[in-house]
């Protein structure tokens, strides 16, 4: 007479569904990780490339979707592709390492103009005092872009000049727009800032809103 199996076979066999078991959710826990791996991946790739890559033998530049800009290329300049940082980049052709001029565009103030002029004192070596500030704002001139943008720009070269700092320079031009600012900013020794100031003017000139 057939008894069924044996104790020790039950076990064998629970034994042997618990392992299907086990090896069955970690194979749904496995797929459900790399799904979630490839969409992060997938997102990540789509916001670094929402700025489109602008062939350098063109004189005219698009910015990224979130600010909507074109501007012309000062003569004597040629611009780097856009990267998730900059809308552009620009260096001098007979001199790469002379200046580094960008284009940047974040959300809403940013943080406010006077924290900015401190942090970009800071950033050269210079005293982020009230009476440097003060120097700052009284100094700045005003211009329009090619479609009626006002714009202050803001040269640290005098007070660079004066200091005993880093003898670097910048020059900043903050452009507001309606749920943005805008940066057009050029670094380097105060002696480069200075010999490229008029073309970084015509950059800044020549921004217009499509």
């Amino acid at each position: 007479m057939d008894k069924g199996p044996s104790r020790k076979e039950k076990v064998m066999i629970l034994a042997k569904f618990m392992v299907w078991i086990f090896c069955f959710f970690a194979l749904i826990l496995t797929g459900c990780q790399q799904k979630s791996q490839e969409r992060q991946y997938t997102e990540i790739n789509t916001a670094a490339h929402q700025g489109p890559v602008c062939p350098l033998a063109q004189s005219v530049a698009h910015g990224m979707r979130g600010a909507p800009l074109s501007w012309v290329i000062p003569e004597g300049w040629s611009q780097k592709a856009a990267t998730p940082m900059r809308m552009a980049s620009f260096y001098l052709v007979s001199s790469p390492e002379a200046i580094d001029c960008s284009i940047i565009a974040l959300r809403g103030s940013a943080g406010g103009l006077e924290a900015n002029l401190a942090r970009w004192a800071q950033q050269i070596g210079l005293e982020a005092s009230s009476d440097n500030l003060k120097y700052l704002n009284d100094s700045a001139e005003s211009l329009n872009t090619q479609d009626g943008l006002e714009v202050k720009v803001f040269d640290f070269s005098g007070l660079a000049f004066h200091a005993k700092g880093s003898g670097q320079s910048m020059m900043v031009a903050p452009i507001a727009l309606d749920d943005m600012t805008v940066f057009v900013k050029m670094t380097g020794c105060v002696e480069s800032v200075k010999q490229n100031r008029n073309s970084f003017l015509k950059l800044i000139r020549s921004i217009v809103r499509p």
